[in-house]
């Protein structure tokens, strides 16, 4: 039994968010979820877009480029 859900990735999901949707054109996963509210949250998939996950992709990415310059290596390379 489902209790409830928080829901940040949908397949497609630029054809289902940010625009007006009759529930006939919604894809039918999409359908059988929003019948289930409100015990499903739908978000578009937007979790990198916070202030927090910014600045921590900013932090991350000075951090490793002052490890590049200062010691020539940067321990998080993907090479």
């Amino acid at each position: 039994r489902l209790l409830r859900a928080g829901l940040d990735v949908i397949e497609d999901e630029k054809k289902v968010f940010f625009k007006q949707n009759e529930s006939t054109q919604m894809p039918s996963v999409i359908q059988r979820a929003v019948a289930l509210y409100p015990r499903i949250i739908l978000t578009p998939h937007m979790s990198s877009s916070t202030d927090i996950a910014v600045l921590d992709s900013l932090t991350i990415t000075i951090n490793n480029l002052n490890q590049l310059i200062l010691k020539g290596y940067c321990d998080n390379s993907l090479s």
